[in-house]
């Protein structure tokens, strides 16, 4: 199969349904003898006559029956792969895309300002869960995630930085630091940022854990303690301030992943490439 030019089949179902060397050279818009020299080395390939060349017209031999029938399948099989193609390279139809709901809310909604404009006839389908969306079941197309995925079949790119500082109501500062009561996080996603606030609290009280910065912004804006919390989450409102630096500078990449196939896609890849283009590098 090395040898076997694909392009001479395609000359064979010209003559076939042309009905005629010439005809089908026109429709080709090659030479006569192009088509001629090509069919005459398929039938050298494949050690038969493909056609009985009467002077009435060129007539399928037996075997050029059974080539025939075969190849229709295979030209069907083609226009699919030709449809697949411009099917994935088209930048229209839905994209999944799911992300921690903080990330969602506060990144990645920011940064799709102008995304319908840019692109119409994509639909997108954002997802804030804290469980880690099953790419390969299809439960997402694109995951944002804070911890790099492994897998042969998965494409890991890292989009941004979130940097993380401890906060606290003002009136926690009167309070004796050894006093100080802290927030921390729990779940199997989060041993980073529970790590760096055991890290910070050397011992002193953990009040309350969560999974979610957003409540644990909330637990610290009710007094709760003191809360580590992404520098854009805290931003957003002046009651909350920097309370005490961090014993280590505490930083989370952010990472784009998805299906190897799936980012072939042209939505996909119009979605990915936005979020590139307009996410900041650090937030």
């Amino acid at each position: 199969m090395a040898d076997f030019v694909w392009d001479d089949l395609k000359h064979f179902m010209a003559v076939v349904a042309e009905g005629s060397v010439a005809g089908a050279a026109r429709v080709a818009k090659i030479e006569h003898s192009t088509v001629t020299r090509r069919i005459t080395r398929l039938e050298t390939h494949m050690n038969v006559r493909l056609f009985n060349r009467l002077v009435r017209g060129w007539v399928l031999t037996d075997e050029g029956k059974t080539l025939h029938a075969q190849s229709v399948e295979i030209e069907h099989r083609m226009r699919n792969v030709e449809r697949l193609s411009l099917a994935m390279g088209t930048v229209s139809g839905s994209v999944t895309l799911t992300a921690p709901p903080f990330l969602l809310s506060e990144i990645i909604m920011p940064a799709l300002h102008g995304f319908h404009d840019a692109y119409p006839d994509i639909s997108l389908r954002l997802l804030g869960e804290m469980k880690e969306a099953n790419l390969s079941r299809g439960e997402a197309d694109v995951a944002l995630r804070m911890v790099a995925a492994e897998g042969a079949e998965l494409v890991t790119q890292k989009i941004c930085n979130v940097s993380y500082l401890f906060y606290g109501l003002p009136e926690t500062c009167a309070v004796p630091a050894a006093s100080r009561r802290f927030i921390g996080y729990s779940g199997s996603h989060q041993p980073y940022l529970s790590d760096a606030v055991l890290r910070q609290a050397a011992g002193r009280v953990v009040t309350v854990q969560t999974n979610n910065p957003r409540i644990a912004q909330q637990a610290a804006l009710h007094g709760m303690g003191i809360a580590l919390l992404p520098t854009f989450l805290a931003a957003q409102g002046p009651a909350l301030q920097v309370i005490e630096p961090a014993r280590l500078a505490i930083s989370q990449p952010v990472y784009l992943v998805m299906q190897r196939d799936v980012r072939k896609a042209g939505r996909v890849r119009a979605l990915t490439d936005y979020l590139r283009d307009n996410l900041s590098k650090g937030v």
